[in-house]
C-alpha cells in the first residue's frame, strides 16, 4: 500500500503506511525497497532537510542495506533533478555487495551518464566499457555512449579512420559503428537498431544537460 501511495504522489500517506509495516513479515528485498521509497518520500516532502537527516542516520548503519538504500535514494533524487555532481557523490558512497546485479548495473550507468554530461569522458568511457561488455538492459546504450566518448575525446577519427565517414551525419550508421568497433561485436539487426533509437528517445536529453557555455548556446540558437 505504501508503494501505491508513493506512485500517486501521496508521500505523507506513503510514509504513514511504511511506518505501519511489520519488519519481521518482510523479505530482505521488500525491506530494502521500503527503505528506498521511504527516504525518497521524505525528500520529496521535506527537501534538503530530509537529505541531511537521512545521510546522518545512514552513517550509523554502514555497511548495511539501510545505508545503501539511503544513498541510492538520494543519488537517484539528484540524478532525476539533473544535479549530476551531487548524484555522483551519493552513488559513490554505496557498497554494492548489498545490491542486486541489475541494480549495480543501473547505478554504474547513472554514474557513467553523469560523468558524460559533466564532460569527464575518460572516466565515463571506463564505465560504459564495462556495461557494453555485459548483455543486458544497458548494453546498447553503453555502446552508443562509448562512441560519443571517443568522439568528444578527439580520438574517434584517429582510431577508426574511414569507418567514421558514413557515421558523421547518420545516427544509425554511428550506432552500427559503435556496435562493431567499440564493443567488438556485430552489426545490429534492424529491430535491434530501432530498439536503440527508441531507448535514446526515452532519455529525453535536455539542453540544460549539455552544460553548454554562452558562446555554444548562442551558436546553436543562431543556427
Amino acid at each position: 500500500r505504501g508503494l501505491f501511495y508513493f506512485d500517486n504522489g501521496l508521500f505523507d500517506q506513503a510514509l504513514a503506511s511504511f511506518g505501519q509495516a511489520v519488519i519481521a513479515d518482510l523479505t530482505p528485498q521488500e525491506y530494502a525497497s521500503m527503505e528506498y521509497y521511504k527516504v525518497l518520500a521524505e525528500i520529496y516532502l521535506f527537501g534538503d532537510q530530509a537529505i541531511s537527516s537521512a545521510e546522518s542516520k545512514a552513517k550509523n548503519f554502514i555497511p548495511s542495506t539501510h545505508a545503501d538504500q539511503t544513498y541510492l535514494a538520494i543519488g537517484d533524487y539528484y540524478f532525476k533533478d539533473s544535479k549530476y555532481r551531487d548524484a555522483l557523490k551519493y552513488y559513490g558512497k554505496i557498497q554494492s555487495n548489498h545490491l542486486s546485479e541489475d541494480l549495480v548495473q543501473q547505478i554504474e550507468f547513472n554514474q557513467a551518464y553523469s560523468l558524460f554530461i559533466l564532460k569527464d569522458f575518460d572516466a565515463s568511457l571506463n564505465r560504459f566499457n564495462r556495461l557494453a561488455a555485459i548483455p543486458g538492459k544497458h548494453y546498447y546504450a553503453a555502446n552508443y555512449y562509448q562512441g560519443l566518448c571517443h568522439f568528444y575525446n578527439g580520438d574517434y577519427e584517429k582510431k577508426y579512420g574511414d569507418l567514421v565517414k558514413p557515421a558523421r551525419n547518420d545516427l544509425r550508421e554511428a550506432i552500427q559503428l559503435c556496435a562493431v568497433e567499440c564493443s567488438q561485436g556485430r552489426l545490429l539487426e534492424p529491430w535491434e537498431l530501432e530498439s536503440v533509437l527508441a531507448y535514446l528517445w526515452t532519455l529525453e536529453l535536455k539542453m540544460s544537460d549539455l552544460q553548454l557555455n554562452e558562446a555554444e548556446s548562442n551558436r546553436i540558437e543562431a543556427a
